[in-house]
């Protein structure tokens, strides 16, 4: 039934009839403690997370513009001004064209069912964003699909360059990926840290989404994309920062587990107590 605002109501006499177990009192209050036990962990490490993604943007911000030096010591670290920003005097600036091979994903033909497979990993805008590496992808493409897709080899940086969602970064995990056309990827020459440019490209989302061209369907072609500057300090320098960025995302990664595993845990006590599947009434929960 629909009411005055166009929105589904469910009828008071209906709800009024619904029918459903209901355990004993003190049952009842042992499930709740059950259940909010695992909730409450749940938050906690919500939290954690929380906190972990601040350290990390606010770790971008000073390694980004000091380099990897202690935060005490940032003050007497010379800096220059340039167009993208104040940086370490004695880092370059370059352009991503010359970070490597720059490769725009495409699609298959999904008329083509036998492009389509369990076999190699067909990455979309919608797959990156969760952790640093792709992990699993929502599609994923046959032998004969990687046949007339772009391979990329393991830890290519994947930067999305069309929709509504451009700037949103991932690095591939398998030894062989594909992306689709709207994910432009990096293959970096061994003068720069994978892990690096990947974390560098996710501190400038921002600035990465303001270059995109204002149509109906937001856009960064590659040639613009090649265009955009990025820092060049030392390799060493590069590969200190992206150790100190990555521990934190390990430490993200296994938090963000953590929250799956709570969730899985709280979705199924839920059905089996709810149900009389599983009984609490003889355990002693302290409420």
């Amino acid at each position: 039934m629909e009411g005055a605002t166009g929105r589904q109501r469910l009828p008071r006499n209906v709800l009024e009839s619904l029918s459903f177990p209901l355990p004993p009192l003190p049952e009842q209050q042992k499930i709740a403690s059950v259940l909010s036990v695992v909730q409450e962990a749940k938050e906690k490490t919500e939290n954690v997370i929380s906190a972990l993604k601040e350290l990390r943007k606010s770790m971008m911000k000073n390694l980004f513009t000091y380099g990897p030096v202690p935060i005490e010591e940032t003050e007497r670290v010379p800096l220059k001004e340039t167009e993208i920003g104040m940086i370490p005097e004695h880092w370059e600036i370059k352009k991503v064209a010359d970070l490597g091979k720059i490769l725009t994903g495409n699609t298959p033909s999904t008329n083509r069912k036998e492009y389509y497979g369990d076999k190699y990993q067909f990455i979309s805008p919608a797959d990156l964003g969760i952790t640093k590496y792709v992990y699993k992808s929502g599609k994923y493409l046959s032998d004969a699909g990687l046949q007339v897709s772009r391979p990329l080899p393991k830890d290519s940086v994947l930067v999305t360059c069309i929709g509504s969602t451009i700037g949103k970064t991932g690095m591939t995990v398998d030894e062989i990926s594909t992306t689709n056309q709207q994910i432009n990827s990096i293959s970096c020459t061994e003068s720069f840290n994978r892990h690096f440019i990947y974390y560098y490209l996710t501190f400038i989302a921002d600035r990465i989404k303001a270059m995109a061209s204002t149509v109906a369907v937001p856009i960064l072609n590659k040639s613009n994309f090649e265009e955009i500057k990025v820092i060049s300090p030392s390799l060493p320098e590069q590969q200190q920062i992206a150790e100190s960025l990555s521990t934190i995302d390990d430490k993200l990664e296994a938090e963000s587990k953590k929250i799956n595993s709570l969730d899985s845990l709280f979705k199924t006590l839920l059905s089996l107590l709810m149900t009389g599947k599983i009984r609490v009434k003889d355990l002693e929960i302290p409420l």
